[in-house]
């Protein structure tokens, strides 16, 4: 018996023996959405990507783009280009918000000329070094852009939507070489959390005696301790109609029109209507309820 012809020509174990061909990766749609370098650069971290996100009212993720970790914030406006929104009934999808809400990182005179030009509101705080420039110029430089601080408010639900994005591991810390890849798990996890969002999406429910439908107790909102709900709340004689955030048992919040039914000077008792046409009662903080 041949002994040596039975050998394998290389030292080592046969699982040692073999590895992938130079270059990586070579499945069509992953070469498709390369990019140069991965989305890898170095910043203050070393090593790292950057996510530049856009989202809607809700904070549900619209469009995103994946950036080293050194790349500046406004030349990725462009991730605008990407919202396509479907209508209910015919016409072509909507592209174009009405309203766009972005930190100083995208507060440039290109940027505001650029949506201006497309009809596109823009709310920005002013760069400090840009009003400084501006005040140099005396009258040559314009008059300064407006600023609604209180529509500025509602940019808080991107940085939300990031928050629930970075539950997943996955996205928190990249293990993935390929932005390709790493581009995919972002886009599993934004089909997630819209499901998540959606009326439609099954949850734990219970018909009683009466045919009434009972929504179990996560489905409503408890954002106010016990302690900022005194005994003796206030009462109106009638119910004053308002708009309030509501957080929903799954951490979830939207906006409902609803009625105060109580106050304290911390919480209202509001009586609301929610996305699925369910009613329901919860204590939430003042500062989250505003009079129709």
């Amino acid at each position: 018996m041949d002994l040596l012809g039975r050998l394998h020509p290389r030292s080592g174990s046969p699982a040692r023996g073999w590895w992938a061909e130079k270059g990586g990766c070579k499945t069509a749609w992953v070469e498709d959405l390369a990019l140069d370098g991965e989305a890898l650069g170095r910043s203050r971290g070393g090593l790292t990507s950057k996510i530049h996100l856009a989202t809607d009212g809700r904070g549900l993720p619209m469009s995103v783009i994946l950036t080293p970790g050194q790349s500046g914030d406004n030349p990725q406006l462009l991730l605008l280009e990407q919202v396509n929104v479907h209508r209910d009934g015919p016409g072509r999808p909507r592209k174009r918000p009405d309203r766009v809400l972005a930190d100083k990182a995208y507060s440039s005179p290109a940027t505001r000329r650029a949506l201006r030009a497309r009809g596109i509101a823009f709310t920005s705080p002013e760069k400090a070094d840009h009003a400084a420039h501006r005040l140099r110029r005396g009258t040559r430089g314009g008059r300064p852009p407006a600023f609604d601080a209180q529509t500025y408010k509602g940019r808080n639900v991107v940085e939300r939507c990031f928050n629930r994005l970075k539950q997943f591991r996955a996205l928190a810390t990249r293990y993935t070489k390929r932005a390709a890849y790493y581009r995919s798990e972002l886009t599993i996890a934004a089909i997630i959390l819209w499901l998540r969002d959606s009326p439609d999406t099954p949850s734990r429910r219970s018909v009683g005696a009466s045919g009434i439908e009972r929504v179990a107790m996560r489905d409503f909102a408890t954002d106010v301790p016990p302690q900022a709900r005194p005994e003796k709340p206030t009462r109106p004689d009638d119910p004053v109609p308002v708009t309030a955030w509501i957080t929903d048992g799954r951490g979830r919040s939207f906006k409902a029109n609803g009625e105060a039914l109580a106050w304290t000077p911390r919480a209202v008792y509001v009586r609301y209507i929610d996305r699925a046409g369910r009613e329901g009662f919860a204590w939430v903080w003042a500062s989250a309820v505003s009079r129709r």
